[in-house]
């Protein structure tokens, strides 16, 4: 039975990286042709998801030779902590350039500019210092950050008649 229930985690575990991965190359292909850099910032923050997954579910440490030894040492010198600065960076600018802020609203685009630059020079002067505890709670203030000046940033541009930001805002 555990056997079993072991080999269907891994099947889901495959399925969810599977479509991430899809879902990454369907955005570069996209790119390839619409030259939108938003589509570049969703791809990096989908592949540092994918790689965070990896740390947290156990998988990355199974993986075939160099590889996996690779990422058992990079998870054991905070690399879980580094991939998810990299996570809210990229959620801010994928925000910035999908909303068109530089042009609809220089507020939020600077609280984005920001909350990226403080999560990301926090995280590392954080786990500098010796604390990584504190560098954690720096991301997570980041992702809050991110996520309330995003949908601030999402409903000015909506209300400037930006039809994208409707749809920003609905997902």
């Amino acid at each position: 039975a555990y056997l079993q229930d072991a080999r269907d985690i891994w099947f889901y575990q495959g399925i969810y990286l599977g479509i991430i991965i899809i879902i990454i190359c369907y955005n570069i292909v996209i790119y390839t042709s619409e030259r939108d850099v938003s589509l570049l910032w969703y791809s990096g923050m989908l592949a540092s998801l994918g790689v965070y997954f990896l740390e947290i579910s156990g998988v990355g440490f199974y993986l075939p030779g160099r590889l996996g030894r690779a990422f058992s040492l990079w998870d054991w010198y905070g690399g879980g902590g580094a991939i998810l600065a990299l996570v809210v960076v990229c959620f801010c600018q994928f925000n910035r350039h999908y909303l068109s802020l530089d042009r609809r609203s220089r507020r939020f685009d600077r609280l984005l500019w920001a909350t990226a630059l403080v999560t990301a020079v926090g995280f590392v002067a954080c786990y500098v210092a010796g604390r990584p505890q504190l560098g954690h709670f720096v991301i997570y203030c980041g992702a809050l950050s991110s996520l309330l000046t995003g949908v601030g940033g999402a409903l000015h541009a909506a209300v400037s008649g930006y039809l994208p930001a409707l749809v920003f805002l609905v997902s």
